[in-house]
């Protein structure tokens, strides 16, 4: 304990941010997106065939999840036990069940044609815009191409001042 109990006012102020924080995450959409064990594989899907904000008809929809997700399997973690099992243990009618149930889907039925159509909800949407617009910063340097940047350097130096010790 510090001066005037500064850490301990401090600790359960943290404390009670962290529960607010966490129940905040759960409830909204965006997060419960980002967070889930199988984000990448969802996500991908989702941008794939719904990311441009369209309704697509769920039949249409089904047949690109099912043609996508074998390929994606492997590369997904699998969600916990309790959660229906992971990517593997789905098809696309499982798939769009979940993403339903999760509110990161909106299901609308068309009363004429009956025809099941699907678009992302708000928060799912900006979940797949935060992964498009994350990009990596990085910057691959060789050795021979850092000693050609330093030799060119070294010679702007020199017509500028021929004094090795300026």
């Amino acid at each position: 304990m510090s001066v005037g109990g500064f850490e301990q006012v401090a600790g359960r102020s943290a404390e009670r941010l962290f529960h607010e924080f966490s129940g905040n995450a759960e409830a909204d959409v965006t997060m419960s997106l980002l967070r889930s064990a199988d984000a990448l594989l969802h996500l991908a899907l989702m941008a794939a065939h719904l990311g441009d904000g369209q309704v697509v008809d769920g039949e249409t929809l089904a047949a690109a999840i099912d043609r996508d997700l074998p390929g994606l399997v492997g590369a997904a973690a699998p969600e916990p036990a309790g959660d229906g099992g992971g990517p593997a243990a789905l098809d696309a009618d499982a798939l769009l069940g979940r993403w339903t149930k999760r509110g990161w889907v909106h299901r609308t039925v068309d009363p004429e044609s009956r025809l099941e159509r699907y678009q992302l909800t708000t928060g799912a949407a900006q979940a797949v815009r935060q992964m498009r617009n994350l990009r990596r910063h990085t910057s691959t340097a060789t050795e021979s191409a850092l000693a050609m940047v330093m030799a060119e350097v070294h010679q702007i130096a020199t017509e500028a001042h021929p004094d090795p010790a300026v």
